[in-house]
């Protein structure tokens, strides 16, 4: 790493106008050096002030730790401090960096907590009745999505075999369909091997699925039905004998974006949630409503108030 003088640091911060989708902006750029590999270690600021501040507290800092303030940020200085303290308090005489090294490999011992022997399946039992009843969305999302992949890995097998190479090889043929598919299994399952990995619980060491992403979702502009076509639909639908009760259904979910679940729980108490005198309609169990998420409020446009 070669550093400048902070005198020098100061003299060369910039003043940088540019644009965002339109609109102005200012910002006062710092370079501090060279990280070693030709690589500049910049920063910046929004006034020239700050810009200042920032460059006197850099080399306040660069006394005390020496070249690691180019690739720390000061977060990670005190908790790289006091996790040192603790090791030594412990009467641990290694550097941070041997600890890092041995809780890579998979060997690190400093914690001293064993891993408990159990079977996903029973694993698996506990995690599933730990949810209440009320939630039986949640519960049957868990029951397609975990409960398939514990029984394809082997019910039986012990969770601490459970390896991140297992698991992308289950979902490796679900990359070829839809991306919400692939992403909805392999967040449910990091779900449950977190718990698993929890200190309470240590069925497994670490979660192994951790630092797997899931697929990013490419935006594309939604498909809209053209008025007349809805119009012959909600027509066909008024001819019916049962018409008058689909198109309450039909009203709320097209014309006022209320889900589907939402929908049956207003149709238990419809004189407490569809509010003709205020033209609004109140989803007093919205989705997470057992977990304690708030009501949700819609306008009624005028066609579905019709």
């Amino acid at each position: 790493m070669i550093l400048n003088s902070k005198a020098k640091t100061l003299k060369n911060i910039r003043k940088v106008n540019y644009q965002v989708n339109g609109k102005s902006y200012t910002k006062h750029t710092i370079c501090f050096g060279t990280d070693g590999r030709g690589g500049k270690i910049r920063a910046s600021r929004a006034t020239r002030d700050a810009a200042i501040t920032h460059v006197k507290e850099f080399y306040i800092l660069h006394r005390s730790i020496g070249d690691a303030v180019g690739v720390l940020k000061p977060i990670d200085i005190y908790d790289a401090k006091a996790a040192y303290d603790l090791l030594t308090e412990a009467g641990i005489k290694q550097t941070l960096t041997d600890t890092v090294r041995q809780y890579l490999s998979g060997k690190t011992q400093i914690a001293g907590v064993a891993v408990e022997s159990r079977s996903l399946i029973e694993a698996y039992m506990e995690y599933y009745s730990g949810i209440p009843e009320i939630q039986h969305l949640h519960r049957k999302s868990i029951r397609a999505r975990v409960l398939p992949w514990v029984n394809k890995f082997g019910s039986k097998r012990m969770v601490s075999e459970v390896t991140a190479r297992d698991l992308a090889a289950y979902l490796a043929p679900l990359k070829s369909g839809p991306t919400k598919t692939y992403n909805n299994k392999l967040t449910y399952i990091k779900s449950f091997l977190q718990w698993c990995a929890r200190d309470e619980r240590m069925y497994i060491k670490a979660n192994p699925a951790a630092g797997m992403k899931a697929d990013k979702i490419i935006y594309k502009e939604p498909g809209f039905v053209k008025a007349n076509d809805f119009e012959r639909f909600v027509r066909a639908i008024e001819a019916r004998k049962d018409g008058r009760q689909i198109m309450t259904f039909i009203a709320l979910s097209y014309m006022c974006g209320v889900r589907r679940e939402e929908i049956t729980r207003i149709m238990e108490e419809p004189e407490k949630c569809v509010l003709i005198n205020q033209n609004s309609i109140r989803v007093g169990k919205p989705k997470g409503w057992t977990q304690g998420c708030k009501p949700r409020i819609f306008t009624m446009p005028p066609n579905a108030e019709a």
